[in-house]
């Protein structure tokens, strides 16, 4: 019997290798994928915030055109405000341009709103990531709640846009998914606009849809404050000398009649503790190295080198140095001819009275028939002088190129209030000096608020002034004190805008 041998056959392994390459590539492409899929979600979550920070530039380039306009309407830039806004026409239900800027302002006198869109070819142009189309929309108002002191602030509302680059997908990049990751603050608007869709806008009603191209939008209201001269209890704008001859500076408020009683000043309500009637700040616009007389307030020197002391309750600063505008003839004016008449009717709050005259020697202004309130404005050219006389309800305002004198007790303000006295110096030709002198007479307080910053104000006697006052410089014998009403900070002729309040909406 033959014995056969068994030949042993190799099993073959290619069949087991393909597998495993093919799950391994499997395995490779899956995760190639995913992080394909987590860097295109990250790469499009990073664009499109990168675009909502952007549109907060647009936002803020909106206000700040707004608010330009705003400075404009009293002459600053000497670019005339308002150019192309538009109004809203009641009677095509549409908006259309303003005529000009009176138009413009008429609107928002009467309460209502005007606006301006960046035209597409001035859009802001980005090279960054995240957008590269950047436009804003603007809205102006001024309700009768932002009329201070006869003068208007502005609300200004701007909305920034950014354009988004990809789809019109977003998402959120919070690990947990929790709504109060910061992200969930970023709202695009990637098929119809969210805020119209919600609220509503100047142009669409509350539930309108309004199809956009992905863009984030951010919405910011700026408050535009004007900026008056009454902001100090003195300005001194002369080179040398000390600024004061006075043994007091102190300050109320006409408008704490808890504290002062029918707005008028007493010193029995100062309290250093609780800050009342220590708010008076003096600035000078030299270099002095010393101060006298007691201050319940602050001093402030333009490169002076001057020390707190016990009579001075608040701080002193030697590196202070505002602008003061030169105090020129009022728009209105017209060539005077004749002096003014001994008496005057004011015009009314909505309509007050303009003259414009060669001097004054004695002036008596009562208010309209039938009013309770009344506003006057003068002019003159020439002399300040005799005595002033300001009727209960009446407020005055006298622009003057010539010197004012009068002894104290002529200057009767029946209001008992600075605010119803403005006296303005205009600034004379360079090399010519001009002098506001008050003559001795009976003591007694005497209410009115001063913009001379050209004029030498020189007192004799001993009364006491409460107001404000800006002047060149100051002179007297010693004996005279002065109040600060902290209630001017607001009156006075507008000659800035500052920035009052900032917010987002982050609806």
């Amino acid at each position: 019997m033959k014995t056969q041998l068994a030949i042993p056959i190799a099993k073959g392994n290619g069949g087991s290798s393909l597998i495993i390459a093919l799950l391994t590539l499997s395995t490779l492409s899956l995760v190639g994928a995913t992080v394909l899929m987590n860097l295109n979600s990250r790469y499009n979550y990073t664009q499109k915030a990168v675009g909502w920070e952007a549109a907060l530039s647009a936002a803020e380039a909106g206000a700040d055109y707004g608010f330009a306009n705003c400075r404009w309407t009293i002459g600053t830039g000497g670019t005339s405000p308002w150019n192309n806004w538009k109004k809203f026409d009641s009677t095509t239900s549409t908006w259309i341009t303003v005529t000009n800027s009176s138009d413009a302002n008429n609107q928002l006198v009467a309460g209502n709103k005007i606006i301006y869109d960046l035209p597409s070819g001035s859009h802001l142009v980005s090279g960054g990531q995240g957008t590269a189309d950047l436009w804003y929309h603007v809205e102006v108002d001024s309700p009768g709640s932002l009329i201070v002191s006869g003068n208007r602030w502005y609300r200004i509302r701007a909305t920034g846009y950014a354009a988004l680059t990809g789809q019109a997908r977003a998402n959120n990049d919070s690990p947990d998914g929790a709504r109060t990751h910061n992200d969930m603050l970023r709202k695009f608007d990637l098929r119809i606009d969210h805020f119209i869709k919600r609220y509503g806008d100047y142009a669409h009603a509350a539930g309108t849809s309004v199809p956009v191209t992905p863009q984030a939008t951010r919405r910011i209201e700026v408050i535009a404050q004007p900026t008056t001269p009454f902001g100090k209890a003195f300005v001194v704008m002369g080179t040398t000398g000390n600024p004061l001859e006075a043994p007091l500076v102190d300050s109320y408020d006409s408008t704490d009649t808890l504290n002062y009683p029918g707005g008028l000043y007493n010193s029995g309500s100062r309290n250093p503790h609780t800050g009342t009637g220590t708010n008076a700040t003096v600035y000078v616009n030299a270099p002095i190295s010393s101060y006298s007389g007691t201050l319940y307030g602050n001093l402030e020197t333009n490169g002076g080198s001057a020390t707190k002391t016990n009579n001075i309750s608040g701080t002193v600063t030697n590196t202070a140095s505002i602008n003061v505008p030169p105090v020129t003839a009022p728009s209105w004016k017209v060539t005077a001819s004749s002096p003014a008449p001994s008496v005057i009717t004011a015009g009314t709050t909505s309509s007050p009275s303009y003259g414009s005259y060669t001097s004054i020697n004695d002036l008596t202004v009562v208010l309209p028939v039938g009013q309770t309130q009344g506003v006057a404005n003068i002019y003159v050219t020439g002399n300040v002088q005799g005595g002033i006389t300001v009727s209960p309800g009446v407020t005055l305002k006298i622009w003057f190129e010539g010197d004012f004198s009068m002894k104290a007790r002529d200057i009767q303000n029946l209001n008992y209030n600075s605010s119803n006295l403005q006296f303005y110096g205009i600034d004379p030709p360079a090399g010519q000096s001009r002098s506001f002198d008050i003559g001795s007479g009976n003591p007694g307080f005497r209410y009115f608020s001063l913009d001379a910053p050209a004029y030498d104000f020189s007192v004799n006697g001993n009364p006491d002034f409460c107001g404000s006052f800006i002047v060149k410089n100051l002179s007297g014998n010693g004996n005279t004190t002065w109040h600060y009403d902290e209630a001017l900070a607001t009156v006075g002729l507008v000659t800035a805008y500052q920035r009052a309040m900032w917010v987002e909406d982050e609806r």
